[in-house]
C-alpha cells in the first residue's frame, strides 16, 4: 500500500472511531463503500487475470469512504490535506542552498581570499562534524539507544496535532488530532528519509554553490590569496590546511606548499600574497570528495529509503480494526465462539451479544454459543480443553440471582451445539473467542481461573474477557451507592483479568455502547497480540 492509500486507511479509521453524536461516517456510508470496494477490486483483478488482494479492497474502501468524508466536511478535509508532504519543498530547498553557496564569496573581501577562513574550508569543517554526528548516532542506535529518535518523533506529533488542532474546531477535534499522532507516529520514518534526501541534497548544493561562485568570479576577477591571524604562526597554519587540503593535493599531482612557503603568504602590509589559482583548485577539490560526493551518496541512499516507506507504507493487517473491516471481504462468515462461565444471559442480553459480534464483523457472522459451564465444572474443562461439560443444575453461582428472561444465548435461526461439545464439529477456528462473566459474581482464581486458563491455552490470540453488567445493573436499580458497587467490581475483575495478562471489557448487554464496547475489545485483543 502506498503512502496516499495509507494516508486515506488512517483517517477513515480515525472518523470510524470518533465518539462524537454526529458521527462523519455513518453504518450505511460503510455498508455501501464495503459493498462497491469488494466489487470494484474483485472486478479489476478480474480484468487483469490476477487474485484480488484484501490489501486492495482496504485501500479501495478507505478511497470511498474519504471522498464521502470531503463531501461532507471540506473545511475539515482540507486540514487534514495540509499534513501531506509538498515535493516543492524538495526542490526549492536544495535550489536555495545552491544560491546561498554562490554568494557566499560575497561576504570577503571581492580581491582577496583567506586560504585559511576560505569558504569552503569552513564548508567541509562542517560537513567533517556532521558526519561524526551521523556515525555516532548510528552506533548509539545499534547498541539499543533510541532517546534521539523518539525524542524528535514525539515532538513531530506534538506539532502535527497542535497544527491540526488549530485548523479544526468542533465535534471532528477529536477525530482528527487521533487521526494526526497516529499519521505522525507511524510516517515518522518516512519523514526521516525524506528530511534526509532533501538536507543532504541541500548541502552537496551548497558546497557545488560556493565552488561555482569562485570559479565564475575568477573569469573576471583576479583572487589574491594569503592568510592573516592573530594566534597562529605559518607552521600551525601549514599544520592545519595540511590535514585538510594535502588528499586534494595528492590526487591533483601538485607538491603542498612548505611551511616557509605558508609564512611567505602572510599578509604584514606590504605582502600582497599570489594567485589563487591553486588554492582555489585545493579547496574546490577537497569540498568535492569530502562534501559533494559524500552527500550525494547519502541522498541517494535517503532517496531510496523513502520510495520503498512511501511504495509500500507499513501498515499491519492483523490489528483489531483491519481484522473488523477485512470482515466485509472475507468469502466465509466471520465465527464467534462464546463460552459463559456460572451464567446464563438473559435473550436481551444475548441479542445484545449478537449485536456487538456484527458491528465487529460486519453482518455476516456466526455466533456459537455453548451451555454454561457450571460453577464447579471448570476442571472437567480443565482436564479436557478441547470439550465442556454440559450444564448442570444452575449455571449461576448460589450467591447469585437467577437470571433475567429465558432461552438460549443462540439466536433462533443458530442451531445449538451439540451437547457435550463447545461447537459443532464442523465448526471452524474462531475468529474471536469469548469468556463471559456476569459481573454480580466475584471472581475466584480456583474457579473463574481455572476455566480461563483452560480457553486461554485454545486460543490466547483471540480470547477476549467480557464482563457483562446488565444482570447486576437490575439487582442494584437505583439504591444509594450504586455507582460505587458497579466500580468496586469492575475493579475486581479489571484485577482478576490483569493478573492473567488480559484486559476486562465491561458491558450492559442488554443495552450495549457498540462503540465504546468496541474500542475496549480492541485493546484487549491488542495487548493479547503483543503477549503472543
Amino acid at each position: 500500500m502506498n503512502e496516499a492509500a495509507a494516508r486515506q486507511v488512517l483517517l477513515v479509521r480515525a472518523l470510524e472511531g470518533a465518539e462524537s453524536p454526529g458521527r462523519p461516517l455513518t453504518e450505511d456510508d460503510r455498508g455501501y463503500a464495503a459493498r462497491a470496494a469488494a466489487e470494484l477490486v474483485r472486478w479489476q483483478a478480474a480484468e487483469k487475470g490476477e487474485p484480488a488482494g484484501a490489501e486492495a479492497f482496504v485501500a479501495r474502501r478507505a478511497e470511498l469512504l474519504a471522498a464521502r468524508f470531503a463531501e461532507r466536511s471540506p473545511k475539515a478535509h482540507r486540514a487534514v490535506e495540509a499534513l501531506r508532504w509538498r515535493p516543492w519543498i524538495g526542490v526549492v530547498l536544495p535550489l536555495a542552498a545552491l544560491a546561498i553557496g554562490a554568494a557566499a564569496e560575497h561576504i570577503a573581501d571581492r580581491g582577496r581570499v583567506s586560504i585559511l577562513a576560505f569558504p569552503l574550508l569552513g564548508i567541509v569543517a562542517w560537513n567533517l562534524a556532521v558526519y561524526l554526528w551521523l556515525a555516532v548516532r548510528k552506533l548509539s542506535g545499534l547498541g539499543g539507544g533510541k532517546g534521539g529518535q523518539s525524542g524528535w518523533t514525539r515532538r513531530l506529533v506534538a506539532g502535527v496535532r497542535a497544527d491540526l488542532g488549530r485548523r479544526v474546531q468542533g465535534p471532528l477535534a477529536g477525530a482528527l488530532g487521533n487521526f494526526a499522532v497516529d499519521w505522525a507516529r507511524r510516517s515518522a520514518p518516512l519523514v526521516a528519509a525524506r528530511a534526509a534526501r532533501v538536507l543532504h541534497l541541500s548541502a552537496a548544493l551548497l558546497a557545488a554553490g560556493a565552488m561555482a561562485g569562485l570559479y565564475v568570479r575568477g573569469l573576471a576577477f583576479e583572487y589574491r590569496a594569503g592568510w592573516e591571524s592573530t594566534f597562529l604562526d605559518a607552521g600551525a597554519v601549514h599544520a592545519i590546511l595540511s590535514f585538510y587540503l594535502q588528499p586534494a593535493a595528492w590526487l591533483l599531482g601538485q607538491p603542498f606548499p612548505a611551511v616557509e612557503q605558508i609564512a611567505a603568504l602572510q599578509w604584514d602590509g606590504a605582502a600582497t600574497g599570489e594567485n589563487a589559482a591553486r588554492w582555489i583548485h585545493l579547496h574546490a577539490t577537497t569540498a568535492l570528495l569530502a562534501v559533494v560526493v559524500p552527500r550525494l551518496a547519502l541522498a541517494a541512499i535517503a532517496r531510496n529509503r523513502e520510495r520503498e516507506l512511501s511504495a509500500g507504507f507499513p501498515l499491519e493487517f492483523g490489528e483489531p480494526y483491519f481484522r473488523r473491516v477485512l470482515a466485509d471481504w472475507r468469502e466465509a462468515p466471520a465465527h464467534v465462539r462464546v463460552a459463559a462461565y456460572a451464567y446464563t444471559p438473559s435473550e436481551a442480553a444475548a441479542e445484545g451479544l449478537h449485536k456487538l459480534a456484527a458491528h465487529l464483523f460486519g453482518r455476516d457472522v456466526r455466533v456459537h454459543s455453548a451451555p454454561p459451564v457450571a460453577y464447579g465444572d471448570e476442571d472437567l474443562l480443565a482436564a479436557h480443553p478441547g470439550t465442556q461439560p454440559p450444564a448442570t443444575g444452575s449455571a449461576e453461582r448460589p450467591d447469585t440471582p437467577p437470571p433475567t428472561g429465558s432461552g438460549s444465548a443462540e439466536r433462533p435461526d443458530t442451531p445449538p451445539p451439540a451437547s457435550g461439545s463447545t461447537a459443532r464439529p464442523d465448526t471452524p477456528a474462531p475468529d474471536l473467542a469469548i469468556a463471559l462473566f456476569n459481573l454480580g459474581s466475584t471472581p475466584e482464581t480456583e474457579n473463574h481461573g481455572v476455566f480461563l486458563d483452560a480457553l486461554a491455552g485454545q486460543a490466547r490470540r483471540n480470547l477476549v474477557v467480557l464482563v457483562d453488567e446488565s444482570a447486576y445493573r437490575k439487582r442494584l436499580g437505583a439504591q444509594a451507592g450504586a455507582e460505587a458497587r458497579l466500580a468496586e467490581r469492575r475493579q475486581s475483575w479489571s484485577g482478576f483479568a490483569e493478573s492473567r495478562g488480559l484486559r476486562a471489557v465491561f458491558a450492559d448487554l442488554e443495552a450495549p455502547d457498540l462503540a465504546a464496547a468496541e474500542r475496549e475489545l480492541d485493546m484487549q485483543r491488542s495487548t493479547a497480540d503483543a503477549l503472543a
